[in-house]
């Protein structure tokens, strides 16, 4: 039982890590989600500005092939980062059953254990009970 019971602390342990790393990569997606939503409320700031001097008419084409070139980079990164979150909840799912497993195979065997230790209680005092009548028996 004792080797179980390591297996369950070192399950538990990579699951913690599992779930700390899920963290860390929805940090990561939340951050690019802020900068996607950037640079399109800068796109859209831009064009205001683009509609309102003629300087800007003619710097807009180049600045809005730029931002449209960000903003497919960073709408690429986000799908690679979500991916890879899925994988990550995948993961932690598939962690998750296998440390259920391991805790229910030692509740059994605890149970199991408790079980026999009643049994051989049992067994013990039906022994006493037996000793004190043939006891008694030899007494009278």
């Amino acid at each position: 039982m004792k080797s179980l019971a390591i297996l369950i602390k070192l399950h538990r342990k990579m699951l913690d890590d599992k779930r700390i790393e899920l963290v860390r990569e929805q940090e990561t997606l939340d951050e690019l989600n802020k900068i996607l939503a950037h640079i399109r409320q800068e796109m859209l700031q831009e064009k205001n500005v683009a509609e309102k001097s003629l300087v800007g008419r003619y710097s807009f084409p180049g600045y809005i092939g730029q931002a449209v070139g960000s903003e497919k980079r960073i709408t690429e990164l986000i799908k690679e980062q979500e991916s890879k979150i899925e994988a990550i909840r995948d993961a932690i799912a598939e962690e998750f059953s296998e440390l259920k497993k391991y805790e229910i195979l030692l509740e059994v065997k605890q149970r199991d254990a408790a079980k026999e230790e009643a049994r051989l209680e049992q067994i013990e005092l039906d022994e006493i009970a037996t000793n004190s009548f043939l006891q008694e028996r030899q007494n009278e």
